[in-house]
């Protein structure tokens, strides 16, 4: 799985495997947020089944597409990482999606300028994104 240690209790990651889960577990983390929808492929079957079983929280973000991209969604993941037992892991299937939301959380919540959000969407793994996430901050 790759990952990208954002801060001391977050970490930001690609499709973890049932080993990874374990891992993290082994490691103190207390949660894992899923941004992929559940029909996209290459997930754990029953992910949240097996994340329950090993103690972990589980919640249920999905980022779709680019459309889902948006002020008012950002704002509603701030609010889910304000709830979200710590540490916690946040994934989709590369982090690219988890860099995107980051960097907009960056701008619009925490009101940094354009570059240090693209800054700290790179910190937990905005790669393709990146030109749709610029563009979205220049707006």
């Amino acid at each position: 799985m790759l990952t990208y240690k954002f801060s001391d209790d977050l970490l930001c990651a690609g499709q973890p495997t049932e080993a990874d889960l374990h891992g993290l577990k082994n490691q103190g983390y207390r949660c894992v947020v899923n941004l992929r929808p559940p029909n996209e492929p290459g997930q754990i079957p029953q992910a949240e089944a097996v994340a329950q079983k090993l103690g972990l929280a589980y919640r249920s973000f999905p980022v779709v597409g680019p459309t889902d991209l948006n002020e008012e969604n950002t704002r509603r993941f701030d609010a889910l990482l304000q709830e979200i037992p710590r540490p916690a892991m946040i994934h989709c299937g590369s982090s690219n999606r988890v860099g995107a939301l980051m960097a907009l959380r960056a701008a619009y919540v925490q009101q940094k300028d354009k570059d240090e959000a693209l800054a700290t969407g790179r910190q937990a793994g905005l790669t393709a994104l990146e030109p749709l996430v610029a563009q979205l901050l220049s707006l």
